[in-house]
């Protein structure tokens, strides 16, 4: 690893040197930091400066100081500091800076966890398209065909997000990520008002109970298909001939009720008898209510539940403490996976008797875990695409338990010491992206 390194930071001086800072760059963002003091790393700084290559100023902070921080503090703030202590960060990746290189900025751009939060649209200009589009998105899903729903979602967000009515095929041709089938269906919606192939889906026997069957909680493609191949067409063959998994039981007899959306209210609500019930356990629990609800919608899916402590030994068993007082008070109606687990947990609550069901997650995450796990089950699902695709352009694997630098596609280094969201941005070069701003 050191010859790479003594390798690398040669390339780096001398591509710059050369006027290429492109290339410089894609070098930079591949050295792998063994410094043994800081003499050596200020000599390395000043080669970078020498190449024009600078590093951002929080990059360059932190390399300068040697790279040593702690992660335990007795702040709650997620914009908390970092301060001096015995955590080590081994490696870094250098930006180009803001002003170097407008090209690269650019680039940083096209990427959806960068979009300007003011080129997000609130309104939807192509409706006309994209509410067929989703028929079709919906049905691939449900068949188990994820690439072809995920283009098909590729293509409903791109037409969301455009600042246009799409009037004519040409105007689909001008938008990024619309491709020559898309072009086609948009093409026969644009001349018909409608698809023929939804038309055909719509009342296909095969589609329309797998759309049914796929809603099932615990039911995926594969066992979605041997329902059907076994002749089942309905619920209620479901619940009498099947056999069926307990998961997949508790899904079906609470199958009207969990589809419904949960108003933002009821969320809030639900948070805080968690919430309050675990602080009562263990004080100082910091508990985060994540998932769409964090993002600010209206109406959520799920509630999905994080919760964290700066002492790690007060999680142990922790859990499952939390979900006996819930289902004390009947709050917890179901089980979907084992109350013994001590970091997971999956079930059905009831906020009150005579209130529809709904799916609850609890997860307990380390201190030095929680803002990549916050990041991560903020969403959205196609933000978190985009952001863990920037890491691994930056030779970085950014996931819901770390951010740590790749050497290679099988070794990674140790994790980087990150105490918020903040934190992962600025490591990134990333501007930070609020929670109401990543629901894309």
């Amino acid at each position: 690893m050191v010859l790479e390194y003594e390798v690398e930071e040669r390339e780096i001086v001398r591509r710059g040197s050369e006027g290429d800072t492109k290339e410089a760059f894609d070098f930079s963002s591949k050295v792998t930091f063994y410094k043994k003091n800081a003499k050596e790393t200020q000599s390395l700084l000043s080669q970078v400066s020498s190449s024009q290559i600078t590093p951002s100023q929080d990059c360059k902070e932190i390399v300068e100081s040697q790279c040593k921080y702690s992660l335990e503090s007795d702040s709650d703030s997620e914009n908390a500091s970092i301060s001096p202590g015995k955590y080590d960060i081994s490696s870094y990746s250098f930006q180009l800076d803001p002003g170097q290189s407008k090209k690269q900025n650019i680039k940083r751009t096209y990427f959806a966890c960068q979009k300007n939060p003011e080129q997000l649209k609130t309104s939807n200009l192509n409706e006309h398209i994209t509410s067929i589009l989703e028929v079709l998105e919906k049905n691939s899903h449900s068949q188990g065909e994820k690439w072809r729903a995920f283009a098909y979602g590729k293509a409903i967000r791109v037409l969301k997000n455009a600042k246009f009515k799409v009037n004519s095929v040409e105007d689909a041709k001008k938008l990024h990520g619309i491709g020559l089938k898309i072009q086609e269906k948009i093409q026969e919606i644009l001349e018909t008002g409608q698809l023929r192939r939804v038309q055909l889906e719509s009342s296909d026997e095969r589609t329309v109970t797998f759309n049914l069957f796929s809603q099932v909680f615990g039911a995926g493609p594969a066992t979605v298909t041997k329902w059907y191949s076994q002749g089942f067409r309905t619920l209620e063959d479901l619940k009498q001939k099947a056999k069926l998994t307990y998961q997949q039981e508790i899904g079906l007899a609470y199958y009207e009720e969990l589809q419904q959306k949960i108003p933002r209210e009821e969320v809030t609500q639900i948070g805080k008898i968690v919430s309050d019930t675990a602080i009562a356990i263990v004080p100082g629990l910091k508990v985060v209510v994540c998932g769409s609800y964090r993002r600010g919608r209206q109406e959520c899916g799920d509630v999905d539940i994080l919760m964290t402590h700066k002492k790690t030994n007060c999680l142990t068993d922790l859990l499952p403490r939390i979900i006996q007082e819930l289902e004390k008070v009947h709050f917890l109606t179901d089980h979907l996976t084992k109350i013994e687990n001590t970091d997971k947990y999956m079930g059905v609550c009831q906020r009150a008797p005579g209130m529809p069901h709904r799916r609850i997650d609890i997860k307990l995450f380390p201190r030095h875990e929680w803002a990549c796990a916050l990041l991560y089950f903020t969403g959205s699902g196609h933000f978190n695409r985009s952001i863990r695709l920037w890491a691994r352009k930056l030779s970085m694997s950014l996931s819901e338990h770390a951010l740590v630098r790749r050497y290679s596609e099988t070794e990674k280094g140790e994790p980087v010491p990150v105490k918020s969201e903040q934190e992962i941005f600025q490591v990134l070069g990333l501007k930070y992206q609020a929670p109401e701003q990543r629901d894309i």
